[in-house]
C-alpha cells in the first residue's frame, strides 16, 4: 500500500498490475498483524488486509478447498472465516 493510498485504491492497483484484472465493489474482509519468526525472535512483521471484490473480467477460477495445500495456513483460515465481524488478528508464522 502506498503512502496516502486507500485500501480500495491499493487493491485496484495491485490486481491490475499483478493479474491484469480490473476490480470493483471492494469490501474489507479482515485486517491481520502477522509476525514471522524462526524461533523466539521476530524477523519481521506486516499488516495483511484481505479484501473481497467483483470483476467483469474473465478470470480462471480455482476452488480453495482443492488448492488448500498451496495456500498458507493462516491465509486459508482468513479466506474461510465468517464475514459478519471484523477482527484484528495476530498470527505468528515460523520460518524454517
Amino acid at each position: 500500500m502506498l503512502n496516502g493510498e486507500s485500501i480500495s485504491d491499493a487493491a485496484k492497483r495491485i490486481m491490475l498490475k499483478k493479474f491484469g484484472v480490473k476490480i470493483n465493489n471492494i469490501k474489507l474482509k479482515s485486517i491481520s498483524l502477522e509476525h514471522v519468526k524462526p524461533r523466539a525472535k521476530a524477523i519481521y512483521s506486516f499488516i495483511l488486509m484481505l479484501v473481497k471484490a467483483k470483476t467483469k473480467d474473465k478470470i480462471p477460477l480455482i476452488t480453495v478447498n482443492n488448492n488448500k495445500k498451496h495456500i498458507i495456513r493462516s491465509d486459508y483460515n482468513l479466506i474461510n472465516s465468517p464475514e459478519s465481524r471484523l477482527y484484528l488478528k495476530t498470527f505468528i508464522a515460523h520460518r524454517s
